[in-house]
């Protein structure tokens, strides 16, 4: 009993303790709510209606803020707006002089120096707006000025869109997609590249108009600083989330209100009457209305038709123009890897575009050190016309001017050679340029002079071998004339002097290669004739005229032109001295042409006694006549006929050399 008082006494003391230490957490508590009730959040905010904009008047509104008021009101934010260029809210955002960034993209690049919502607001992409015609895709920007947003994700995504297509097109930046769509209407830019929403809010204040050109579809969301996007961005993802799934919540009325059209007004009180007089009249004109709605069905049919060809028509176009990327890739993969070299120039000249092996041909480190200039500074200052008559042959389609060998001046001012094929380039009938390639031949070019001046010295020291050997020869006949003279036996002076008449054949044969173009052939019209001229001055007492008709341009090897010659020699000799021996004068005849089997024929007749009746040539004890078969038949590896007709004829044939005798003469 006494303990029990004692503990209730203990008891009674501890409660004012226990009364002012939950007065003291229950002030935190609501000190703390308060606090963070209170909290105010600086929102970026820049010139991109429907989704965010400032009035004249100072006000903000769109549809990231009501979206962002309807969570303030909610967690008791204070929304402190800072409106300014999107440069500068980026540049806001990155050094943290802002809490919230509205309307903003999320790519990769960014996610490294801001956080971001998880849940997306909207949905865009990028679209290009012209005021002109004739830009339908990506390609038709080939050379045109584009307006982009500074700062602004499409600005990079445009480019690298045009990169993918290998598209040069010219930027020019501005701080504000006003700006942008301003320069596309007055002409100032070919075209602007907005985004989406924007882009179909604004269009109607400038005098532009969409193409079909779309790219980057992109989620929008909220951005924090990187680090500081928490308790912020979780309580809108949170909002958000809840809202898109309730299909009457603040997030889709405020959808509706910036994206759609608005709703028309209520029915006016006269339409419930002008409704029953609509009836009564389509009452009295039922058969009319069949008529029309066969007309109706008709002509739906035939739209249907021609919207499935349409559609059908621009399936074909998008597969060609993505066949046409691709081909396009493929292309600039195989000239970039290619080892010969590529070039592109334009209708005036100017070098468009080149590939590696190109520049490493002409000794040039980047491409915009050659492209945009004019081709004749490649060339040297001597071959310039004629580089300018080939691009305008080129130009024409000329055949003659498709391929060939041209010099080039490199950068280091050497000179090279190389062979080129090129074509002209056609875009709808009209040639905009030429195109082709080039394969270095300076190594090739080098060898064939150093070939044409080693084949120069060879025809020089081969001239200089043939007069070398004539000049013998006609040591060797002086030899001979000169021991004839002094000999007394008539036998071995004839003896003598036929020697030497062969070996000043042979010697002719020499001086013939040396006085002609060719070393290594004897034009026969020109032997015959310095042979008949030498052996009729040794028939000074003979009244012999000689004839004779030889195919102009008849040529034989020199292998072939000696023992020729020497046949021709005997044969000539022997008509001149014994077809006439009383010395009554008369003619021989000489012939030479080339049959159709292209072997030679060569006939000497004379009209005088003719031969022996009994004359064998195989059997012929004579040196004359025993040298004469066996060069036509051993040398030659031809055949010899002999015959009398009013005087003696001899033909003997023999192929060129290179070519086979016929069986039935070898």
């Amino acid at each position: 009993m006494e303990m029990r008082s004692t503990r209730t006494l203990q008891t009674d003391r501890a409660a004012p303790f226990r009364w002012f230490m939950f007065v003291l957490l229950t002030v935190w508590v609501f000190g703390a709510g308060t606090a963070l009730a209170q909290r105010t959040v600086r929102v970026g905010v820049y010139q991109f209606p429907p989704l965010v904009h400032t009035l004249s008047d100072g006000r903000v509104e769109g549809l990231y803020i009501d979206l962002l008021e309807a969570v303030a009101k909610e967690e008791g934010w204070k929304l402190e707006y800072v409106t300014g260029a999107w440069a500068e809210c980026l540049d806001r955002l990155k050094k943290g002089d802002i809490d919230l960034q509205t309307a903003i993209a999320m790519t990769s690049d960014r996610q490294r120096v801001y956080d971001f919502s998880r849940e997306t607001v909207v949905s865009t992409w990028g679209s290009v707006y012209t005021a002109q015609s004739g830009i339908e895709s990506p390609l038709d920007l080939q050379g045109r000025s584009v307006a982009v947003l500074r700062g602004d994700v499409y600005n990079e995504r445009i480019r690298e869109l045009l990169k993918g297509f290998n598209v040069a097109a010219r930027f020019i930046e501005v701080d504000e997609y006003d700006h942008a769509l301003e320069m596309a209407g007055s002409g100032r830019v070919d075209a602007a590249a907005v985004e989406r929403f924007w882009g179909v809010a604004q269009e109607g204040r400038f005098a532009v108009k969409p193409t079909p050109i779309v790219f980057s579809p992109l989620r929008l969301v909220f951005a924090a600083p990187k680090g500081r996007g928490d308790p912020i961005l979780p309580t809108i993802d949170h909002y958000l989330n809840e809202n898109k799934n309730r299909s009457d919540s603040v997030y889709y009325r405020t959808l509706n209100r910036w994206t759609q059209i608005q709703p028309a007004p209520g029915l006016p009180q006269w339409l419930p009457v002008s409704l029953g007089i609509a009836v009564l009249a389509l009452a009295l004109i039922v058969g009319a209305n069949f008529w029309l709605r066969h007309l109706v069905r008709t002509r739906t049919r035939e739209l249907q038709r021609r919207n499935q060809e349409l559609e059908a028509a621009i399936q074909a176009r998008q597969l060609a123009e993505t066949e046409a990327r691709e081909n396009a890739a493929r292309f600039q993969a195989i000239v970039e890897k290619s080892e010969a070299g590529y070039y592109f120039i334009n209708a005036e000249g100017i070098i468009q575009d080149v590939n590696e092996a190109w520049l490493k041909m002409y000794k040039i480190e980047h491409r915009d050190q050659i492209v945009g200039e004019h081709f004749t500074v490649i060339q040297r200052p001597e071959d310039e016309a004629a580089a300018r008559e080939f691009v305008a042959g080129i130009m024409r389609g000329d055949p003659t001017y498709l391929s060939g060998e041209f010099s080039r001046r490199c950068q280091d001012g050497s000179t090279g050679y190389h062979t080129f094929s090129a074509r002209p380039v056609l875009r709808e009938g009209r040639v905009i340029g030429i195109e082709g390639f080039i394969i270095d031949s300076t190594q090739r070019h080098k060898m064939a002079q150093e070939l044409r001046a080693s084949l120069k010295d060879k025809e020089v020291l081969l001239k200089e071998i043939h007069h070398r050997v004539k000049n013998n020869m006609q040591v060797v006949s002086s030899l001979l004339s000169l021991q004839a003279g002094r000999e007394t036996d008539p036998r071995v002076v004839a003896a003598f002097e036929e020697s030497q008449r062969r070996v000043s054949a042979m010697a002719l044969v020499h001086e013939s290669l040396y006085r002609s173009p060719s070393v290594a052939e004897v034009q026969l019209n020109q032997y015959v004739d310095g042979l008949v001229h030498f052996l009729a001055e040794g028939f000074s007492g003979r009244l012999v005229q000689f004839q004779m008709e030889i195919t102009p341009d008849l040529k034989v090897g020199l292998d072939q032109a000696i023992p020729c010659g020497l046949v021709l020699n005997e044969l000539i000799t022997n008509a001149a001295r014994h077809a006439y021996p009383d010395q009554s004068g008369g003619a021989v005849r000489i012939e030479a042409r080339q049959k159709e089997n292209g072997w030679i024929e060569i006939l000497v007749r004379d009209w005088g006694r003719g031969l022996p009746p009994d004359l064998d040539w195989r059997k012929a004890g004579t040196l004359g006549l025993s040298l004469v078969r066996s060069l036509v038949e051993r040398q030659l590896l031809g055949s010899i006929e002999a015959k009398t007709d009013n005087g003696a004829a001899v033909t003997f044939t023999f192929p060129l050399q290179g070519r086979p005798a016929p069986p039935n003469q070898c």
